[in-house]
């Protein structure tokens, strides 16, 4: 199948992580206040019932028999278990605040950045992939239309009168036979080189971007997932009478496969698209075949010239690129061993950007080089 990056919605989807983490914290912090306001209840509930135990005498004589009994130490202990019970509701709310709604938004950053960060590099090969294709229908429309000027000009030069008219309609005949050649080549130059990036587009680097976006995916739902876990891990430890509700959410958390939330095809069933293929004037019959007359060897001498020159400098450009992003692979292998060097993510996004600087001017040469041979050749 031929893979359509509108249609795959890229952008929704890394979007969604992001209102999906926002709910998420959402949902914390409300936890957490409602945490925070029944500890407050509970130290008011014991501060009240010790106050009577202390202050309240009609309360004390009720239950003079108790003064030494295990009811009393169970009396205390429910009041100082009820005082307990609040402040460990106050540090579930600290921990959800802190160590869980805190960190969800510090996610919910750091993944804005990347998805926007993404996009860019997705909507330039998108852009990259259009405008190919719109050079093969420019060229193929000049071409079009050189083969409408010729056929104007034949008849032009068949109405010519006088043998003054008649050689002036030859040589205007003759020329627009030039630069209709001149366009055909041209035509089939573009042809070649879309050719030849449909191929890359398909083979190498839509399967990188997905792997890419599969990465990143997975990469923030694990991110959620230790959260979640972090989250659970404070009820479990506050919550102890509740361990069975806990292992119960445990359960869940650990069935969820970030993989399969992903949902991006898989690049080994991808198609290039059709091939261009030549297309002959209706008006002048034609062959597929370069023009080499002389005039079109001139047109073709030139251009190999000038895209010689140019290959020669996007190969010394991808030389010092390639050593850069050498430099930036080691780095963020080195940070990844010691992250208190520095961020090997930030690492990551420069060298994810001067990656795909690069695979543009292999494209820039990958064309030119396809046009240096098509000349060579004709």
């Amino acid at each position: 199948m031929t893979v359509d990056l509108q249609e795959l919605k890229l952008g929704e989807k890394l979007a969604s992580y992001n209102q999906f983490t926002s709910k998420i914290r959402d949902f914390i912090r409300e936890r957490a206040e409602l945490e925070r306001d029944f500890s407050r209840k509970l130290d008011y509930l014991a501060k009240k019932h010790s106050l009577k135990k202390k202050n309240d005498q009609p309360f004390i004589k009720r239950y003079t028999l108790l003064t030494d009994s295990s009811m009393k130490d169970c009396w205390e202990k429910i009041v100082s278990d009820t005082s307990n019970h609040s402040r460990l509701h106050a540090q579930l709310a600290d921990i959800l605040n802190q160590s869980v709604a805190d960190k969800l938004k510090v996610l919910a950053t750091q993944t804005e950045e990347s998805r926007k960060k993404q996009l860019l590099f997705a909507n330039k090969l998108v852009s990259e992939f259009d405008s190919v294709n719109q050079k093969v229908e420019k060229s193929r429309d000049a071409y079009m239309l050189a083969c409408d000027q010729v056929e104007l000009a034949r008849e032009k030069f068949e109405r010519a009168s006088d043998e003054k008219s008649i050689d002036k309609c030859k040589r205007f005949w003759h020329q627009e036979i030039l630069d209709m050649n001149n366009s055909k080549n041209n035509y089939l130059l573009s042809i070649d080189m879309a050719n030849k990036f449909h191929e890359k587009y398909c083979k190498e680097y839509i399967p990188h971007l997905l792997k890419q976006f599969q990465a990143f995916g997975e990469k923030n739902n694990n991110s959620v997932i230790e959260i979640c876990r972090t989250f659970v891990s404070a009820q479990k430890d506050i919550l102890r009478y509740q361990m069975d509700i806990v292992d119960g959410t445990m359960d869940y958390i650990s069935f969820v496969d970030p993989a399969i939330d992903t949902d991006l095809p898989d690049p080994k069933g991808l198609d290039q698209p059709l091939s261009f293929q030549f297309e002959p004037s209706i008006l002048w019959k034609d062959d597929d075949e370069m023009v080499t007359d002389e005039y079109s060897s001139v047109y073709l001498g030139n251009k190999l010239e000038i895209l010689d020159r140019k290959s020669n400098q996007l190969i010394h450009d991808i030389k010092s690129m390639e050593k850069g992003i050498l430099g930036l692979e080691s780095l963020v292998s080195t940070y990844r061993k010691n992250p208190l060097q520095g961020d090997a993510e930030k690492v990551e996004q420069v060298l994810l950007i001067n990656a795909g600087i690069t695979r543009r001017r292999e494209i820039d040469i990958y064309g030119s080089a396809c046009v240096i041979q098509c000349t060579k050749r004709d």
